[in-house]
Parts: C-alpha cells; sequence; structure tokens
C-alpha cells in the first residue's frame, strides 16, 4: 500500500508540473508567434503538440523519479538497470510519435506549417 501511496503522490506532481508545463510552453509559444511574423517560422506547434510533448517529458521525468526514489520496487528496480532506462525512454518516444500520428490522421496535428 506503501508503493501506492507514493505512485499517487507522484502522479499528483507529474501532473501539476505538466500543467505548468503546459502554460508557459503556450504562452512561449503566442510570444515566439508575435516576434516571428518577420522571421518566417518554419513550423507552428499547435496547443496539442505543446501537451503531447509536455506529457513525453513528464513520463520521462516519472521514470526518473520511480528510479531514484522507489528503486525496491518492480518497475524501480527495472527502470534502475541501464537497459530498462533505455528502453523506458526509448519505448515512450515510440508511443509518443504514434500517439502523434494518430491524432494528425483524426484532425488534430502536433505542428503545422503555417498558421491556420
Amino acid at each position: 500500500m506503501d508503493e501506492m501511496a507514493f505512485f499517487f503522490g507522484l502522479a499528483a506532481v507529474t501532473a501539476l508540473v505538466i500543467g505548468f508545463i503546459v502554460y508557459f510552453g503556450l504562452k512561449i509559444s503566442r510570444a515566439a508567434e508575435q516576434q516571428s511574423e518577420n522571421i518566417g517560422m518554419p513550423l507552428y506547434v499547435t496547443p496539442v503538440g505543446t501537451v503531447v510533448f509536455a506529457l513525453l517529458v513528464g513520463s520521462w521525468a516519472c521514470f526518473l523519479m520511480i528510479a531514484n526514489f522507489a528503486p525496491s520496487s518492480t518497475f524501480g528496480s527495472f527502470l534502475s538497470s541501464a537497459d530498462g532506462l533505455v528502453a523506458a525512454l526509448s519505448g515512450s518516444m515510440i508511443v509518443f510519435v504514434a500517439v502523434g500520428v494518430i491524432l494528425d490522421k483524426f484532425g488534430y496535428p502536433i505542428m503545422r506549417r503555417n498558421k491556420e
């Protein structure tokens, strides 16, 4: 039960961090958008893309926190090994790329060439 409380607390902290990343990411995106009219920025990150990237970074942060703070748990011992951490990081990248492609197919692209 102690592991469950740890993971729920970790999920709450991660959700808070992801919320901050999304909020400030959107602020930075709007600021860059206002400044980039003369620059001709080739790609525009959509709000969906900001959320997907924040979730990817949040999952990486969770992996590192689990590996450091709960190394005796099953998933923590897997992540504490070099192979496990590489598998988790590369696996999460593959999953999030697939999510990006699926979202694009449903009409929610993560990036656009020009602002529409």
